[in-house]
């Protein structure tokens, strides 16, 4: 797939996110209001889960339907009450609730100088996960090499804004996401997908422990500043209980041989962190 020779993205103007009157995001950008974040979370993704696919997918070219019905393929029915929740709660404790947190968190902290919270959703897909970060406030650049999947998570996101009434400051733009990104970001999630689809997950090609892993990225500049093991089906754990699984992976090698995989949180010295 042809990119432009430029690969820079775009720039934020500094500018709190729009608000509208039903908009529940815990921060507008200028002060939080009393929504919890997880309420937030919860009501985007049932949305994805139980409302999006019968209203989209007939919308969609035979292709991107295919691609996007692949993607609902690995969510739960919305039938299945206990399924859903499950799901949730998952999420919630993944990676992927640690960055929603941490949104939050940085709003939170910024609320007063109007500063926003810039997120680059690398190798962002069909657009999930940019549309829910910036439901938690963010700024978000969506940046993918597929044109293809950038097209779906546009109409995605129309969908979205026009049947919630709630814009988010979502642009999704065709990338290379291991070239140089131009501006500073607050946060950088994700993964590398090539032209082929094949999705590179960094750092992962080898098993590395604990120890070897922040051995590498301390030798390479970045400094670790959170560092967890992730377990399969801690969707089906309390957190109490999830916390100590995770406590005891820390101390335990046994543990650390059962874990799935990584969760780094590093910065540059000097840097914000990014996850």
């Amino acid at each position: 797939m042809a990119l432009p020779k430029s690969n820079s993205l775009p720039e934020s103007n500094g500018a709190p996110p729009a608000a509208h009157p039903q908009w529940a995001s815990p921060y507008s950008g200028r002060a939080p209001i009393a929504v919890p974040a997880r309420a937030v979370f919860d009501e985007f993704m049932r949305w994805t889960i139980e409302g999006e696919r019968e209203a989209l997918a007939p919308c969609l070219t035979p292709a991107d339907r295919e691609a996007f019905l692949g993607y609902y393929s690995k969510l739960p029915d919305p039938r299945n009450g206990a399924a859903v929740r499950c799901f949730l709660r998952g999420l919630w404790n993944s990676d992927t609730g640690w960055v929603v947190r941490h949104i939050v968190d940085l709003a939170e902290s910024r609320a007063t100088r109007h500063e926003p919270v810039r997120l680059l959703d690398a190798g962002s897909g069909l657009g999930t996960f940019s549309m829910l970060y910036a439901c938690m406030g963010a700024h978000v650049v969506a940046a993918d090499l597929r044109e293809d999947r950038l097209r779906v998570a546009r109409q995605r996101l129309a969908l979205f804004e026009e049947r919630s009434g709630r814009r988010l400051e979502v642009q999704n733009v065709q990338s290379d996401v291991t070239l140089e990104m131009g501006p500073d970001f607050d946060v950088v999630h994700g993964s590398y997908t090539d032209d082929a689809g094949v999705v590179h997950r960094y750092a992962h090609e080898r098993t590395f422990t604990p120890q070897e892993l922040q051995a590498v990225l301390g030798a390479n500049g970045p400094e670790v500043v959170h560092h967890e093991l992730r377990y399969g089906g801690e969707g089906r754990l309390p957190a109490a209980l999830l916390a100590c699984v995770r406590a005891i992976g820390k101390l335990n090698r046994a543990g650390q041989r059962l874990a799935r995989r990584h969760f780094v949180v590093a910065r540059r010295s000097g840097a914000r962190a990014a996850a």
